[in-house]
């Protein structure tokens, strides 16, 4: 926006003018920048980070193996068994980083803090980038009874699509058909981790802002049914939602 017009004959004060006693002003305050939400921090685990903090490539974990158990007949006596089960090994073999170059001349002119604004942008930028990573490497492992449409270790006829076919929930405007689908696939998923004998604590499920919108619209929205003692419609947070089998 200009300024007032002048007449002919009066110098040009402004920045525009060959004499800029009128100065161009920057404020100290930038505008906040907005990031994709990320859930890396919530949904991993730092159980093993410290085994690896220090040195190392790999960390092997020892899992518990599987006792069988049989029919007991007198007088027959009882056949050892030597239990074994593969260790699961985790690899460190994923790095994410940048590097922003600064000249010292301009960090000691600038009237803002050129490094921390930048290191602070290349962290966030870091879990974002971890993030797609993560959400991207996660599908292709998961167990063979978890996916496809006749999933379910017990049950093999729970439709949770796969990479190749994913279950379609396709919006049909404001009508509570999408509602339905979504609740159902959530608690089909819970009767799959169920067939499996996956613990209830820490589970956890990842929706775009569409999906969670629908489970936010369900019954569910209702803070007793959630598990929590605040509504999801104040918090924004799903919550706990209680699928344990009766």
């Amino acid at each position: 926006m200009g300024g007032p017009a002048r007449t002919g004959g009066y110098p040009q004060y402004d920045p525009t003018g060959t004499i800029n006693f009128n100065p161009v002003v920057y404020s100290g305050k930038l505008v906040e920048k907005f990031y994709r939400t990320t859930v890396f921090g919530e949904i991993a685990t730092t159980d093993y980070e410290g085994d690896i903090s220090g040195y190392g490539a790999q960390v092997v974990i020892r899992t518990v193996p599987d006792i069988t158990v049989s029919t007991y007949v007198i007088g027959q006596g009882l056949t050892p068994q030597y239990p074994s089960r593969n260790s699961v090994t985790l690899n460190v073999n994923q790095a994410l980083s940048f590097n922003v170059g600064l000249n010292i001349v301009d960090i000691r002119q600038s009237d803002v803090d050129l490094s921390d604004i930048f290191a602070n942008d290349g962290s966030i930028q870091l879990k974002i980038a971890a993030d797609q990573t993560m959400l991207t490497t996660i599908p292709t492992q998961v167990d063979a009874s978890n996916t496809g449409t006749a999933a379910g270790q017990d049950s093999a006829n729970i439709p949770l699509g796969s990479l190749a076919t994913p279950l379609q929930i396709i919006p049909t405007g404001t009508t509570t058909t999408n509602i339905d689908q979504v609740v159902d696939h959530l608690t089909f998923m819970g009767q799959a981790l169920d067939e499996n004998n996956v613990s209830d604590e820490g589970r956890w499920m990842v929706g775009t802002p569409w999906y969670i919108n629908q489970i936010k619209r369900s019954d569910l929205r209702i803070a007793s049914l959630a598990g929590d003692g605040v509504s999801i419609l104040r918090n924004g947070k799903v919550g706990v939602v209680e699928l344990r089998p009766h």
